[in-house]
């Protein structure tokens, strides 16, 4: 009975916005409040050191919620990383913010991300417990829970009728260390994980909402399924641990509203791994990061209708698109810096592999004139010469990806670049022949990555990955 009158009351309080049936999606925002912004690292030294606009974030934030009171959706939905790294006054200055926009009418509902809640690295020193955090968001989902979860911060709520929204907490911040808090070293994780007991939890809960006729709205932080082919090898902190088990616990749901690796993607689950009630693909629609270039933001119809599960088309807006958007040059020479992080990661990985033959084979290249000073000696070597040759190709990639790499043809201009520029830089270092025997190799085990990074086209149509409606506002 209590959870009966808890949703005919949420949903009576959402009033006209509720008929709209139109959900808004933000994720990633990484507020620092403007109090700390010279507390700690500078604001020069945030700039210095991000791929997202830190500084600007809150004037961002203002924006998007204005964009929000604009649209009137159902609800607006933040996907984690609400803060830059868990200060309790950032997680304030939004809640504040958010206030604000129910007050004019748009629900907001949360779930954490891996920077919010006990974070080591908080500027300031002042970070959240996980009761601090429901507490400070008691408004966006917590208070009006129709049932909250005992061993995470998940809890489930009414969006609209016949619309109800699961949010899973996914993060491991109960593992995190501080020397300043007393303990022996400092640690801080970033990989996601749903415990064993919050999965059977969410997969009772969307049984019994299924039971109610409702469509079931997940929304969680770490991604439920690899959105780049490789992802769980590659970058495994970004997609959540034992993801079959927890797509398991979720089959049944309509959609999962995800966040973290700053992407804008969306994928279906592959045939051969669906176990949803009815035959329908549970699907992954991922939002990037709203205060890192392009600034995106997702509207997602969805409600109580009958036909295709995951209903009308949504669509994702691009703030930079606007070309009064003041933040748009700024937030690209930013991103632009993800191109040396992503070097170091590939050279690190490469070298660990590679490096040592590398050196052994040195003196047989010699014989074929290839001079040890034009090879890499050690992974910041290698780096060295990924970023001479590939800094701009790369560049161009990840604002493709970034995007959302639906643009088939500057993908394959991008695969072009790329693959020129990896022949280039091995002839200069092991001649023209070599770069051909090479090369091809390489470029035959990186293609399916580059295509499904790039092109989004590795799997369209088919049953992994077929092309969601995944619209960019012009």
């Amino acid at each position: 009975m209590k959870k009966k009158l808890l949703e005919l009351l949420l949903c009576c309080s959402l009033g006209v916005a509720a008929q709209q049936s139109q959900l808004m999606v933000i994720s990633d925002p990484h507020v620092l409040a403007p109090s700390l912004a010279g507390d700690g690292p500078s604001s020069a030294n945030l700039v210095a050191s991000e791929t997202k606009l830190v500084a600007e974030s809150p004037a961002i934030v203002d924006v998007l919620l204005d964009s929000a009171r604009r649209v009137r959706p159902a609800a607006l939905l933040i996907a984690g990383d609400l803060t830059y790294n868990g200060e309790r006054a950032s997680h304030e200055w939004l809640a504040d913010r958010l206030k604000s926009l129910r007050a004019d009418g748009v629900p907001t509902f949360v779930v954490p991300g891996n920077h919010d809640v006990r974070n080591p690295h908080a500027v300031g020193g002042r970070t959240v417990t996980s009761d601090e955090f429901a507490a400070i968001y008691g408004d966006c989902g917590y208070v009006a829970a129709i049932e909250r979860d005992t061993a995470s911060l998940s809890y489930v709520a009414p969006l609209s009728p016949g619309v109800t929204l699961l949010a899973i907490d996914s993060n491991r911040y109960d593992e995190n260390r501080s020397e300043a808090w007393g303990d022996s070293k400092t640690v801080y994780r970033n990989a996601g994980r749903v415990k064993p007991a919050t999965r059977r939890w969410a997969a009772a809960q969307i049984a019994e909402a299924r039971s109610r006729g409702d469509r079931v709205v997940v929304m969680m932080h770490h991604h439920l399924l690899e959105h780049i082919d490789g992802q769980a090898r590659l970058l495994p902190n970004y997609i959540v641990e034992d993801r079959d088990k927890v797509a398991e616990a979720l089959a049944g749901a309509d959609i999962v509203l995800t966040g973290h690796l700053h992407i804008t993607d969306a994928v279906e689950l592959p045939v051969g791994q669906r176990s949803t009630v009815d035959g329908q693909p549970l699907m992954d629609v991922a939002t990037g990061s709203a205060t890192t270039w392009p600034f995106p933001y997702r509207v997602i119809e969805i409600g109580r209708r009958e036909g295709a599960r995951h209903g009308q088309p949504f669509t994702t807006t691009l703030l930079a698109d606007n070309p009064d958007c003041q933040w748009s040059e700024t937030g690209r020479r930013q991103l632009a810096k993800g191109v040396d992080v992503l070097a170091a990661m590939g050279s690190k990985k490469v070298w660990s592999r590679m490096g040592g033959m590398l050196q052994r084979a040195a003196p047989l290249l010699s014989l074929a004139g290839v001079k040890a000073e034009d090879l890499p000696s050690n992974a910041d070597g290698l780096k060295s010469l990924v970023l001479q040759y590939m800094r701009e190709p790369l560049t161009e990639a990840l604002f493709n990806v970034t995007r959302g790499g639906e643009d088939p043809q500057v993908g394959r201009a991008n695969m072009e670049a790329i693959s020129d520029n990896v022949l280039n830089m091995l002839a200069d270092m092991v001649g023209d022949g070599g770069a051909e025997l090479i090369g091809g190799w390489l470029l035959e085990r990186v293609e399916p990555l580059m295509r499904s990074a790039l092109l989004d086209l590795n799997d369209v149509g088919t049953d992994r990955e077929r092309r969601t409606e995944d619209l960019v506002s012009r």
